[in-house]
């Protein structure tokens, strides 16, 4: 199972991902001229597109994939937010489901808007029964609940390092922004202890998805402090910023 596109962040989540039978979307938030090129042209191929959640970052070009005849598969709370277009798809936590040669599973994750409602969020469990390979997709939550079992390849929320002192970090952060991130986003204390509680014994990659930019350049700092917290060269896995690359 190969990511063949990714970018996340607050400037707009997308991934393609491909076991060489079935293409699949998470997230649309991303122009979709953009994917497309990314992907050699191969966005009419894409079977089906999962939604983490419906915030602009992740959902801004659903309509325009629904204007392919691509359905989006969405938690039934995030459904509501398009009641008569047929290419929404309802799916409910902790049910199975198929598209294409993915056996694909959800589990609720804590998020909240702008305005400290809650937000209906999925992170998923994604395997191929071609190349038999699991990979877990999770972003946008300040806390996980959920273990995964074994798997081959995590995407995983990183956002920010929690700091001792404002102080040495103020020129950096945007306080608006910081009060919203404590409570909806993974911080790499949160993403270590995650991590520890897994079974990594056939994890081969682990992408660091949703950097900040407000806490500063420190996107080798959280790479390096995972790698060490989880022993990561000992068992061999690559440790990456997803996102950055198609």
């Amino acid at each position: 199972m190969e990511i063949i596109y990714s970018q996340t962040g607050s400037n707009g989540n997308c991934t393609v991902i491909d076991d060489g039978k079935t293409l699949l979307m998470i997230d649309c938030g991303v122009k979709i001229e953009k994917v497309n090129k990314s992907i050699a042209y191969k966005l009419s191929s894409i079977d089906a597109c999962l939604i983490t959640h419906t915030h602009i970052d992740h959902s801004e070009y659903i309509k325009k994939i629904f204007e392919r005849a691509i359905p989006c598969y969405m938690w039934s709370k995030s459904k509501e937010k398009y009641p008569n277009e047929h290419y929404a798809k309802a799916i409910e936590p902790l049910k199975q489901f198929e598209i294409g040669t993915y056996i694909i599973n959800s589990f609720p994750l804590t998020h909240i808007n702008a305005d400290r409602t809650d937000c209906p969020n999925l992170g998923y469990i994604i395997f191929s029964t071609v190349t038999k390979e699991k990979l877990v997709w999770i972003t946008d939550t300040h806390y996980i609940k959920n273990n995964v079992g074994v798997c081959d390849t995590i995407g995983i929320e990183c956002n920010y390092i929690d700091v001792d002192s404002y102080a040495t970090e103020i020129e950096h952060i945007q306080v608006s922004v910081e009060k919203r991130r404590l409570v909806s986003h993974l911080s790499l204390n949160s993403c270590i202890m995650w991590l520890k509680k897994q079974d990594l014994s056939k994890c081969k990659k682990i992408y660091l998805l949703h950097l900040t930019r407000e806490q500063g350049e420190i996107k080798e700092k959280l790479i390096d402090e995972v790698k060490k917290s989880i022993q990561a060269e000992e068992k061999g896995i690559e440790v990456i910023a997803g996102g950055n690359h198609g």
